[in-house]
Protein backbone atom coordinates (compact mmCIF):
# COMPACT_ATOMS: atom_id res chain seq x y z
CA UNK A 1 0.00 0.00 0.00
CA UNK A 2 2.85 2.42 1.03
CA UNK A 3 4.88 1.56 -2.65
CA UNK A 4 1.25 2.51 -4.17
CA UNK A 5 0.67 5.52 -2.35
CA UNK A 6 4.23 6.70 -3.20
CA UNK A 7 3.59 6.03 -6.75
CA UNK A 8 -0.14 7.86 -6.95
CA UNK A 9 2.02 11.17 -5.58
CA UNK A 10 5.08 10.82 -8.09
CA UNK A 11 5.43 13.28 -10.83
CA UNK A 12 5.19 12.63 -14.51
CA UNK A 13 8.02 13.19 -15.78
CA UNK A 14 9.61 10.05 -13.43
CA UNK A 15 6.68 7.97 -13.88
CA UNK A 16 7.71 7.98 -17.75
CA UNK A 17 11.11 6.55 -16.72
CA UNK A 18 10.18 4.04 -14.91
CA UNK A 19 7.33 3.35 -17.91
CA UNK A 20 10.22 3.62 -20.44
CA UNK A 21 12.45 1.06 -18.31
CA UNK A 22 9.56 -1.55 -17.99
CA UNK A 23 9.07 -1.30 -21.61
CA UNK A 24 12.31 -2.08 -22.28
CA UNK A 25 12.43 -5.11 -20.23
CA UNK A 26 9.35 -6.24 -21.23
CA UNK A 27 10.79 -6.29 -25.16
CA UNK A 28 13.53 -8.27 -23.89
CA UNK A 29 11.64 -10.54 -22.13
CA UNK A 30 9.45 -11.23 -25.35
CA UNK A 31 12.85 -12.17 -27.45
CA UNK A 32 13.87 -14.50 -24.99
CA UNK A 33 10.56 -16.06 -24.11
CA UNK A 34 9.79 -16.61 -28.00
CA UNK A 35 13.18 -17.85 -28.53
CA UNK A 36 12.75 -20.37 -25.09
CA UNK A 37 8.62 -21.75 -26.89
CA UNK A 38 11.24 -23.44 -29.64
CA UNK A 39 12.78 -25.80 -27.18
CA UNK A 40 12.12 -28.50 -26.33
CA UNK A 41 11.56 -27.77 -22.08
CA UNK A 42 8.94 -25.53 -23.12
CA UNK A 43 7.40 -28.49 -25.56
CA UNK A 44 7.50 -30.81 -22.15
CA UNK A 45 6.26 -28.08 -20.04
CA UNK A 46 3.51 -27.68 -22.09
CA UNK A 47 2.48 -31.42 -22.31
CA UNK A 48 2.31 -32.26 -18.58
CA UNK A 49 0.34 -29.36 -17.92
CA UNK A 50 -2.08 -30.56 -20.31
CA UNK A 51 -2.10 -33.85 -18.77
CA UNK A 52 -2.17 -32.41 -15.26
CA UNK A 53 -5.76 -29.59 -16.39
CA UNK A 54 -7.12 -32.71 -18.05
CA UNK A 55 -7.10 -34.88 -15.44
CA UNK A 56 -8.28 -32.22 -12.66
CA UNK A 57 -11.02 -31.05 -15.35
CA UNK A 58 -12.04 -35.14 -15.76
CA UNK A 59 -12.74 -35.62 -12.00
CA UNK A 60 -14.82 -32.16 -12.46
CA UNK A 61 -16.54 -33.88 -15.11
CA UNK A 62 -17.07 -37.20 -12.49
CA UNK A 63 -18.61 -35.33 -9.55
CA UNK A 64 -21.05 -33.16 -12.06
CA UNK A 65 -22.18 -35.57 -14.75
CA UNK A 66 -21.35 -38.87 -13.48
CA UNK A 67 -22.55 -38.47 -9.41
CA UNK A 68 -25.93 -40.56 -10.15
CA UNK A 69 -24.33 -43.19 -11.98
CA UNK A 70 -24.42 -46.63 -9.99
CA UNK A 71 -21.48 -48.39 -7.69
CA UNK A 72 -19.63 -51.15 -9.21
CA UNK A 73 -20.51 -54.17 -7.10
CA UNK A 74 -18.23 -55.82 -4.71
CA UNK A 75 -17.00 -59.18 -5.46
CA UNK A 76 -16.77 -62.63 -3.74
CA UNK A 77 -13.46 -61.86 -2.50
CA UNK A 78 -14.99 -58.43 -1.52
CA UNK A 79 -18.06 -59.55 0.26
CA UNK A 80 -16.24 -61.74 2.64
CA UNK A 81 -14.31 -58.94 3.83
CA UNK A 82 -16.86 -56.82 4.66
CA UNK A 83 -18.63 -59.58 6.65
CA UNK A 84 -15.01 -61.21 8.20
CA UNK A 85 -12.96 -57.72 9.40
CA UNK A 86 -15.29 -56.60 11.64
CA UNK A 87 -14.93 -59.58 14.08
CA UNK A 88 -11.23 -59.97 12.98
CA UNK A 89 -11.09 -56.44 13.87
CA UNK A 90 -12.54 -57.25 17.62
CA UNK A 91 -10.00 -60.24 18.29
CA UNK A 92 -6.93 -58.44 17.08
CA UNK A 93 -7.46 -55.38 18.85
CA UNK A 94 -4.45 -52.93 18.67
CA UNK A 95 -3.32 -54.86 15.55
CA UNK A 96 -1.96 -52.88 12.36
CA UNK A 97 -4.48 -52.67 8.90
CA UNK A 98 -2.36 -53.99 6.86
CA UNK A 99 -1.60 -57.60 9.49
CA UNK A 100 -5.93 -57.56 9.31
CA UNK A 101 -5.75 -57.72 5.54
CA UNK A 102 -3.59 -60.56 5.84
CA UNK A 103 -5.96 -62.49 8.31
CA UNK A 104 -8.76 -62.18 6.07
CA UNK A 105 -6.88 -63.25 3.42
CA UNK A 106 -5.99 -66.41 4.94
CA UNK A 107 -9.41 -66.69 6.46
CA UNK A 108 -10.51 -66.53 2.98
CA UNK A 109 -7.90 -69.33 1.44
CA UNK A 110 -8.97 -71.62 4.44
CA UNK A 111 -12.69 -70.94 3.82
CA UNK A 112 -14.98 -73.86 2.61
CA UNK A 113 -15.76 -74.53 -1.09
CA UNK A 114 -19.46 -74.32 -0.43
CA UNK A 115 -19.18 -71.27 1.18
CA UNK A 116 -16.83 -70.03 -1.39
CA UNK A 117 -19.93 -70.98 -3.68
CA UNK A 118 -22.58 -68.59 -1.58
CA UNK A 119 -20.26 -65.41 -2.08
CA UNK A 120 -19.89 -66.49 -5.94
CA UNK A 121 -23.45 -66.09 -6.13
CA UNK A 122 -24.16 -63.55 -4.15
CA UNK A 123 -21.68 -61.03 -6.67
CA UNK A 124 -22.89 -62.94 -9.55
CA UNK A 125 -26.44 -61.50 -8.49
CA UNK A 126 -24.94 -57.98 -7.42
CA UNK A 127 -23.34 -57.66 -10.80
CA UNK A 128 -25.92 -58.91 -13.08
CA UNK A 129 -27.99 -55.71 -11.22
CA UNK A 130 -25.27 -53.65 -11.95
CA UNK A 131 -25.15 -54.21 -15.45
CA UNK A 132 -29.04 -53.48 -15.85
CA UNK A 133 -28.59 -50.02 -13.77
CA UNK A 134 -25.91 -49.20 -15.92
CA UNK A 135 -27.57 -49.58 -19.06
CA UNK A 136 -30.25 -47.77 -17.87
CA UNK A 137 -27.93 -45.29 -16.62
CA UNK A 138 -26.26 -44.85 -20.31
CA UNK A 139 -30.00 -43.55 -21.88
CA UNK A 140 -29.84 -40.67 -19.35
CA UNK A 141 -28.85 -36.77 -20.53
CA UNK A 142 -26.55 -36.29 -17.84
CA UNK A 143 -24.14 -39.32 -18.96
CA UNK A 144 -24.56 -38.17 -22.84
CA UNK A 145 -23.22 -35.28 -21.92
CA UNK A 146 -20.63 -36.78 -20.34
CA UNK A 147 -19.25 -38.25 -23.09
CA UNK A 148 -19.33 -35.82 -25.19
CA UNK A 149 -17.21 -33.20 -23.02
CA UNK A 150 -14.85 -36.19 -22.10
CA UNK A 151 -14.36 -36.70 -25.88
CA UNK A 152 -13.75 -32.79 -26.22
CA UNK A 153 -11.55 -33.07 -23.14
CA UNK A 154 -9.42 -35.86 -24.46
CA UNK A 155 -8.94 -33.97 -27.84
CA UNK A 156 -7.34 -30.72 -26.00
CA UNK A 157 -5.13 -33.37 -23.92
CA UNK A 158 -3.92 -34.74 -27.01
CA UNK A 159 -2.86 -31.27 -29.02
CA UNK A 160 -2.38 -29.76 -25.82
CA UNK A 161 -4.16 -27.11 -23.91
CA UNK A 162 -1.36 -24.74 -25.18
CA UNK A 163 0.85 -26.23 -28.05
CA UNK A 164 4.65 -25.56 -27.62
CA UNK A 165 6.28 -23.61 -30.42
CA UNK A 166 3.10 -22.34 -31.71
CA UNK A 167 3.86 -19.23 -34.45
CA UNK A 168 3.07 -16.30 -32.73
CA UNK A 169 0.14 -14.01 -34.26
CA UNK A 170 1.30 -11.99 -36.78
CA UNK A 171 0.85 -7.98 -36.11
CA UNK A 172 -1.65 -5.65 -37.12
CA UNK A 173 -1.00 -2.58 -39.86
CA UNK A 174 -0.99 0.20 -36.60
CA UNK A 175 1.34 -2.30 -35.38
CA UNK A 176 3.43 -1.98 -37.90
CA UNK A 177 3.00 1.48 -38.19
CA UNK A 178 4.07 2.07 -34.38
CA UNK A 179 6.97 -0.20 -35.12
CA UNK A 180 8.42 2.18 -37.78
CA UNK A 181 7.89 5.65 -35.86
CA UNK A 182 8.17 5.01 -32.67
CA UNK A 183 11.63 6.80 -32.67
CA UNK A 184 9.81 9.81 -33.95
CA UNK A 185 7.67 10.08 -30.40
CA UNK A 186 9.15 12.83 -28.35
CA UNK A 187 11.54 11.20 -25.45
CA UNK A 188 10.22 11.17 -22.07
CA UNK A 189 6.46 10.39 -22.38
CA UNK A 190 5.25 7.20 -20.52
CA UNK A 191 4.29 4.09 -23.08
CA UNK A 192 0.93 5.15 -23.09
CA UNK A 193 1.34 8.40 -23.96
CA UNK A 194 3.69 7.80 -26.79
CA UNK A 195 0.72 4.93 -28.09
CA UNK A 196 -2.11 7.66 -27.77
CA UNK A 197 0.33 9.82 -29.97
CA UNK A 198 1.22 7.27 -32.75
CA UNK A 199 -2.02 6.34 -33.06
CA UNK A 200 -3.01 9.59 -33.48
CA UNK A 201 -0.61 10.13 -36.36
CA UNK A 202 -1.65 6.73 -37.61
CA UNK A 203 -5.50 7.97 -38.43
CA UNK A 204 -4.15 10.92 -39.74
CA UNK A 205 -0.99 8.97 -42.42
CA UNK A 206 -2.18 9.50 -45.85
CA UNK A 207 -4.21 6.45 -47.39
CA UNK A 208 -1.79 5.08 -49.86
CA UNK A 209 0.62 4.63 -46.63
CA UNK A 210 -1.91 2.67 -44.70
CA UNK A 211 -2.58 0.46 -47.56
CA UNK A 212 1.07 -0.68 -47.20
CA UNK A 213 0.71 -1.17 -44.06
CA UNK A 214 -2.19 -3.18 -44.36
CA UNK A 215 -1.22 -4.88 -47.52
CA UNK A 216 2.23 -5.75 -45.16
CA UNK A 217 0.33 -7.36 -42.21
CA UNK A 218 -1.79 -9.40 -44.87
CA UNK A 219 0.89 -10.90 -46.25
CA UNK A 220 2.30 -11.83 -42.49
CA UNK A 221 -1.21 -12.93 -41.63
CA UNK A 222 -1.18 -15.52 -44.38
CA UNK A 223 1.94 -16.86 -43.77
CA UNK A 224 1.30 -17.31 -40.13
CA UNK A 225 -2.16 -19.51 -41.52
CA UNK A 226 0.60 -21.58 -43.51
CA UNK A 227 2.68 -22.16 -40.49
CA UNK A 228 -0.31 -23.17 -37.94
CA UNK A 229 -1.93 -25.65 -40.39
CA UNK A 230 1.29 -27.30 -41.06
CA UNK A 231 2.21 -27.48 -36.78
CA UNK A 232 -1.76 -29.05 -36.84
CA UNK A 233 -1.22 -31.46 -39.34
CA UNK A 234 2.08 -32.46 -38.07
CA UNK A 235 0.93 -32.74 -34.62
CA UNK A 236 -2.54 -34.76 -35.67
CA UNK A 237 -0.08 -37.48 -37.79
CA UNK A 238 1.74 -37.55 -34.35
CA UNK A 239 -1.60 -38.74 -32.69
CA UNK A 240 -4.04 -39.67 -35.65
CA UNK A 241 -3.94 -43.31 -33.89
CA UNK A 242 -4.30 -42.87 -30.74
CA UNK A 243 -7.31 -40.43 -31.59
CA UNK A 244 -8.51 -43.13 -33.37
CA UNK A 245 -8.71 -45.85 -31.08
CA UNK A 246 -10.30 -42.80 -28.62
CA UNK A 247 -12.71 -42.36 -31.24
CA UNK A 248 -13.61 -45.71 -31.37
CA UNK A 249 -14.33 -45.93 -27.45
CA UNK A 250 -16.98 -43.15 -27.48
CA UNK A 251 -18.14 -44.61 -30.52
CA UNK A 252 -18.97 -47.70 -28.41
CA UNK A 253 -20.10 -45.69 -25.73
CA UNK A 254 -22.37 -43.87 -28.11
CA UNK A 255 -23.80 -47.50 -29.47
CA UNK A 256 -24.63 -48.47 -26.13
CA UNK A 257 -26.20 -44.71 -25.52
CA UNK A 258 -28.32 -45.01 -28.84
CA UNK A 259 -29.21 -48.71 -28.88
CA UNK A 260 -32.32 -49.56 -30.14
CA UNK A 261 -32.74 -46.42 -32.47
CA UNK A 262 -33.86 -46.74 -35.88
CA UNK A 263 -30.90 -46.71 -38.13
CA UNK A 264 -30.98 -44.17 -41.17
CA UNK A 265 -31.82 -45.67 -44.23
CA UNK A 266 -29.93 -44.16 -47.39
CA UNK A 267 -30.30 -40.86 -48.70
CA UNK A 268 -31.08 -41.40 -52.65
CA UNK A 269 -32.21 -43.99 -55.00
CA UNK A 270 -28.17 -44.86 -56.30
CA UNK A 271 -27.24 -45.26 -52.15
CA UNK A 272 -30.21 -47.64 -51.65
CA UNK A 273 -29.12 -49.35 -54.93
CA UNK A 274 -25.25 -49.18 -54.00
CA UNK A 275 -26.70 -50.93 -50.08
CA UNK A 276 -28.71 -54.02 -51.77
CA UNK A 277 -26.02 -54.58 -53.98
CA UNK A 278 -23.52 -54.60 -51.57
CA UNK A 279 -25.43 -55.81 -48.80
CA UNK A 280 -23.73 -59.60 -48.91
CA UNK A 281 -20.10 -57.58 -49.16
CA UNK A 282 -19.27 -54.00 -48.07
CA UNK A 283 -17.47 -51.61 -49.32
CA UNK A 284 -13.65 -51.74 -49.12
CA UNK A 285 -12.08 -49.38 -45.72
CA UNK A 286 -9.08 -48.24 -48.15
CA UNK A 287 -10.10 -45.10 -50.17
CA UNK A 288 -8.27 -46.16 -53.13
CA UNK A 289 -10.28 -49.67 -53.78
CA UNK A 290 -13.54 -47.86 -52.16
CA UNK A 291 -13.66 -45.09 -55.14
CA UNK A 292 -13.00 -47.86 -57.49
CA UNK A 293 -16.41 -50.15 -56.22
CA UNK A 294 -17.83 -46.66 -56.10
CA UNK A 295 -17.37 -45.98 -59.91
CA UNK A 296 -18.15 -49.60 -60.87
CA UNK A 297 -21.40 -48.91 -59.09
CA UNK A 298 -21.96 -45.87 -61.02
CA UNK A 299 -21.53 -47.63 -64.34
CA UNK A 300 -23.85 -50.32 -63.35
CA UNK A 301 -26.12 -48.05 -62.53
CA UNK A 302 -26.07 -45.78 -65.70
CA UNK A 303 -26.90 -48.88 -67.40
CA UNK A 304 -30.45 -49.53 -65.18
CA UNK A 305 -33.23 -48.95 -67.25
CA UNK A 306 -35.48 -45.87 -65.91
CA UNK A 307 -38.37 -47.98 -64.31
CA UNK A 308 -35.94 -49.82 -62.25
CA UNK A 309 -34.72 -46.16 -61.21
CA UNK A 310 -37.53 -44.88 -60.73
CA UNK A 311 -39.00 -47.61 -58.57
CA UNK A 312 -35.88 -47.15 -56.20
CA UNK A 313 -36.70 -43.48 -55.84
CA UNK A 314 -39.61 -44.62 -54.83
CA UNK A 315 -38.63 -47.07 -52.37
CA UNK A 316 -36.37 -44.42 -50.75
CA UNK A 317 -39.26 -42.66 -50.46
CA UNK A 318 -41.36 -45.13 -48.56
CA UNK A 319 -38.32 -46.21 -46.20
CA UNK A 320 -37.52 -42.69 -45.17
CA UNK A 321 -41.20 -42.48 -44.32
CA UNK A 322 -41.12 -45.58 -42.25
CA UNK A 323 -38.08 -44.63 -40.36
CA UNK A 324 -39.10 -41.16 -38.95
CA UNK A 325 -42.13 -42.92 -38.07
CA UNK A 326 -40.10 -45.74 -35.86
CA UNK A 327 -37.93 -42.43 -34.52
CA UNK A 328 -41.03 -40.84 -33.61
CA UNK A 329 -42.35 -44.02 -31.56
CA UNK A 330 -38.48 -44.25 -30.52
CA UNK A 331 -38.60 -40.43 -29.63
CA UNK A 332 -41.96 -40.98 -27.53
CA UNK A 333 -40.86 -43.73 -25.16
CA UNK A 334 -37.49 -41.94 -24.46
CA UNK A 335 -38.05 -41.21 -20.52
CA UNK A 336 -35.21 -38.21 -21.44
CA UNK A 337 -37.32 -36.44 -23.57
CA UNK A 338 -40.96 -36.18 -21.45
CA UNK A 339 -42.09 -33.13 -22.70
CA UNK A 340 -42.19 -34.49 -26.38
CA UNK A 341 -43.36 -37.77 -25.57
CA UNK A 342 -46.66 -36.00 -23.78
CA UNK A 343 -46.93 -33.98 -26.94
CA UNK A 344 -46.43 -36.87 -28.73
CA UNK A 345 -49.49 -38.69 -26.95
CA UNK A 346 -51.68 -36.29 -26.72
CA UNK A 347 -51.44 -35.55 -30.29
CA UNK A 348 -55.28 -36.56 -31.23
CA UNK A 349 -54.44 -36.81 -34.93
CA UNK A 350 -54.18 -40.25 -37.07
CA UNK A 351 -51.42 -41.91 -38.88
CA UNK A 352 -51.99 -42.61 -42.20
CA UNK A 353 -51.83 -46.49 -42.96
CA UNK A 354 -48.96 -47.66 -44.82
CA UNK A 355 -49.37 -48.51 -48.64
CA UNK A 356 -49.58 -51.96 -49.52
CA UNK A 357 -47.74 -53.91 -51.77
CA UNK A 358 -49.88 -54.24 -54.23
CA UNK A 359 -50.64 -50.54 -54.54
CA UNK A 360 -49.72 -48.86 -58.19
CA UNK A 361 -46.71 -46.39 -58.09
CA UNK A 362 -47.43 -43.10 -59.46
CA UNK A 363 -45.52 -42.43 -63.00
CA UNK A 364 -42.71 -39.76 -62.95
CA UNK A 365 -43.13 -36.23 -65.27
CA UNK A 366 -40.71 -35.93 -67.98
CA UNK A 367 -38.82 -34.19 -66.21
CA UNK A 368 -38.39 -36.78 -63.38
CA UNK A 369 -37.75 -39.29 -65.69
CA UNK A 370 -35.47 -37.35 -67.59
CA UNK A 371 -33.33 -36.67 -63.97
CA UNK A 372 -32.79 -40.46 -63.89
CA UNK A 373 -31.23 -40.32 -66.70
CA UNK A 374 -28.34 -37.89 -65.29
CA UNK A 375 -28.25 -38.97 -61.46
CA UNK A 376 -24.45 -39.08 -60.71
CA UNK A 377 -23.51 -36.94 -63.52
CA UNK A 378 -25.30 -33.52 -62.98
CA UNK A 379 -25.28 -32.30 -59.50
CA UNK A 380 -28.38 -30.96 -57.95
CA UNK A 381 -31.86 -29.79 -59.54
CA UNK A 382 -31.28 -26.70 -60.79
CA UNK A 383 -27.94 -28.54 -62.86
CA UNK A 384 -30.76 -30.95 -64.15
CA UNK A 385 -33.51 -28.05 -64.77
CA UNK A 386 -30.92 -26.57 -66.69
CA UNK A 387 -29.93 -29.03 -69.29
CA UNK A 388 -33.70 -29.70 -69.63
CA UNK A 389 -34.08 -26.30 -70.71
CA UNK A 390 -31.40 -26.65 -73.52
CA UNK A 391 -33.69 -29.99 -74.49
CA UNK A 392 -35.35 -28.85 -78.07
CA UNK A 393 -39.05 -30.35 -78.40
CA UNK A 394 -38.26 -33.75 -79.93
CA UNK A 395 -36.28 -34.29 -77.14
CA UNK A 396 -38.54 -33.78 -74.90
CA UNK A 397 -41.27 -35.79 -76.77
CA UNK A 398 -39.70 -38.59 -76.15
CA UNK A 399 -39.82 -38.38 -72.18
CA UNK A 400 -43.48 -37.27 -72.23
CA UNK A 401 -44.00 -40.43 -74.63
CA UNK A 402 -42.63 -42.68 -71.85
CA UNK A 403 -44.73 -40.44 -68.98
CA UNK A 404 -48.33 -41.08 -71.24
CA UNK A 405 -47.86 -44.93 -71.51
CA UNK A 406 -46.66 -45.25 -67.54
CA UNK A 407 -49.55 -43.57 -66.38
CA UNK A 408 -52.44 -45.22 -69.53
CA UNK A 409 -50.86 -48.36 -67.32
CA UNK A 410 -50.74 -46.70 -63.92
CA UNK A 411 -54.61 -45.62 -64.38
CA UNK A 412 -55.79 -48.97 -65.44
CA UNK A 413 -53.85 -50.84 -62.04
CA UNK A 414 -55.23 -48.14 -60.43
CA UNK A 415 -58.68 -49.05 -61.15
CA UNK A 416 -57.76 -52.98 -60.78
CA UNK A 417 -56.95 -51.72 -57.50
CA UNK A 418 -59.58 -49.77 -56.30
CA UNK A 419 -61.87 -52.56 -57.02
CA UNK A 420 -60.04 -55.22 -54.88
CA UNK A 421 -60.76 -55.95 -51.13
CA UNK A 422 -57.10 -54.73 -49.93
CA UNK A 423 -57.65 -51.40 -52.17
CA UNK A 424 -61.44 -50.60 -50.59
CA UNK A 425 -60.52 -51.08 -47.27
CA UNK A 426 -57.50 -49.05 -47.69
CA UNK A 427 -59.24 -46.06 -49.23
CA UNK A 428 -61.70 -46.37 -46.71
CA UNK A 429 -59.00 -46.01 -44.10
CA UNK A 430 -57.45 -43.46 -45.65
CA UNK A 431 -60.95 -41.18 -46.10
CA UNK A 432 -61.55 -41.76 -42.55
CA UNK A 433 -58.38 -40.54 -41.52
CA UNK A 434 -58.45 -37.65 -43.78
CA UNK A 435 -61.48 -36.36 -42.35
CA UNK A 436 -60.80 -37.26 -38.74
CA UNK A 437 -57.14 -35.30 -39.18
CA UNK A 438 -59.06 -32.10 -40.95
CA UNK A 439 -61.54 -32.18 -38.06
CA UNK A 440 -59.02 -31.78 -35.55
CA UNK A 441 -57.01 -29.00 -37.83
CA UNK A 442 -60.40 -26.95 -38.12
CA UNK A 443 -60.68 -27.05 -34.15
CA UNK A 444 -57.28 -26.22 -33.48
CA UNK A 445 -57.57 -23.42 -36.26
CA UNK A 446 -60.77 -21.61 -35.10
CA UNK A 447 -62.06 -23.06 -32.09
CA UNK A 448 -58.23 -22.77 -29.81
CA UNK A 449 -60.48 -20.23 -27.55
CA UNK A 450 -63.51 -21.72 -26.96
CA UNK A 451 -64.69 -21.89 -23.45
CA UNK A 452 -64.53 -25.03 -21.77
CA UNK A 453 -67.72 -27.05 -20.48
CA UNK A 454 -67.64 -26.90 -16.81
CA UNK A 455 -67.76 -30.83 -15.13
CA UNK A 456 -71.33 -32.13 -13.71
CA UNK A 457 -71.41 -33.24 -10.23
CA UNK A 458 -70.33 -36.44 -11.40
CA UNK A 459 -67.13 -35.07 -11.79
CA UNK A 460 -66.54 -33.02 -9.45
CA UNK A 461 -67.00 -35.90 -7.07
CA UNK A 462 -64.44 -37.50 -9.08
CA UNK A 463 -62.24 -34.56 -8.90
CA UNK A 464 -62.69 -34.34 -5.29
CA UNK A 465 -62.66 -37.87 -3.88
CA UNK A 466 -60.37 -39.24 -6.82
CA UNK A 467 -56.65 -38.57 -4.47
CA UNK A 468 -58.45 -40.37 -1.52
CA UNK A 469 -59.80 -43.67 -3.45
CA UNK A 470 -56.50 -43.87 -5.37
CA UNK A 471 -54.44 -44.05 -2.14
CA UNK A 472 -56.95 -47.02 -0.66
CA UNK A 473 -56.23 -48.64 -3.87
CA UNK A 474 -52.95 -48.38 -5.01
CA UNK A 475 -52.71 -50.90 -7.18
CA UNK A 476 -56.23 -50.42 -9.15
CA UNK A 477 -55.72 -49.31 -12.90
CA UNK A 478 -57.02 -45.65 -13.91
CA UNK A 479 -60.19 -47.09 -15.44
CA UNK A 480 -61.43 -49.98 -12.57
CA UNK A 481 -60.50 -46.34 -10.58
CA UNK A 482 -63.10 -44.71 -12.06
CA UNK A 483 -65.71 -47.41 -12.10
CA UNK A 484 -65.44 -47.33 -8.36
CA UNK A 485 -65.88 -43.52 -8.11
CA UNK A 486 -68.90 -43.47 -10.36
CA UNK A 487 -70.35 -46.77 -8.16
CA UNK A 488 -69.72 -44.60 -4.98
CA UNK A 489 -71.03 -41.38 -6.65
CA UNK A 490 -74.59 -43.72 -7.49
CA UNK A 491 -75.17 -44.40 -4.12
CA UNK A 492 -74.86 -41.16 -2.21
CA UNK A 493 -78.27 -39.71 -1.20
CA UNK A 494 -79.43 -35.71 -2.09
CA UNK A 495 -77.97 -34.60 0.72
CA UNK A 496 -74.80 -36.12 -0.46
CA UNK A 497 -74.84 -34.85 -3.78
CA UNK A 498 -75.87 -31.19 -2.50
CA UNK A 499 -72.73 -29.96 -2.29
CA UNK A 500 -71.59 -30.65 -5.69
CA UNK A 501 -74.30 -29.81 -7.91
CA UNK A 502 -74.38 -26.33 -5.81
CA UNK A 503 -70.52 -26.24 -6.91
CA UNK A 504 -72.01 -27.07 -10.40
CA UNK A 505 -74.40 -24.54 -11.00
CA UNK A 506 -71.89 -21.68 -9.40
CA UNK A 507 -69.68 -22.43 -11.90
CA UNK A 508 -72.74 -22.63 -14.54
CA UNK A 509 -73.57 -18.93 -13.38
CA UNK A 510 -69.81 -17.58 -13.60
CA UNK A 511 -70.07 -19.11 -17.41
Amino acid sequence: RKVAEEWHVLDQERKNGYMEKSAKLSEAFKIEFSAYKQTEAWKKYCQENAKLQAKQLLKKLMRTKMANAPKKPQSAYGLFYSESMPHVLEENKGTAVSELRKIVQQKWQECASTRRDEFEIEANRLRQEYNKQVAEFKRSLSYSQYVQAQAKLKEREKFGFDNGGSPSKPPTPFSLYAEDHKQKVEPGSGPQESRRTLLQRYLRAPLKEKKQYEEKARVLKRKWSEEMRAKKEGDGSQNMHMLRGQKNDFQLENDIYLSGVPKKPPGNAFKLFVHETRNAMPLPKEDKERRQAIESLKKDWTKTDLATKYRYAVRVKEIKAKWKEDLRLRLSAQSIFPSKSKRLQKDPRLNFPEKPQGMPIIPPRPMELFAKTKMGTAKGNKAVQALWRKMSDTQKRLFEDQTRELKEKYNMEMRKFRESEEGQEYLARMREVSSRNRLVRAKDSFLAGTPKKPNEALGKFIEAKVEEVGNQHSGVSGRELRKILVDMCEVLDEVGRAPFKEEEAHTEKEE
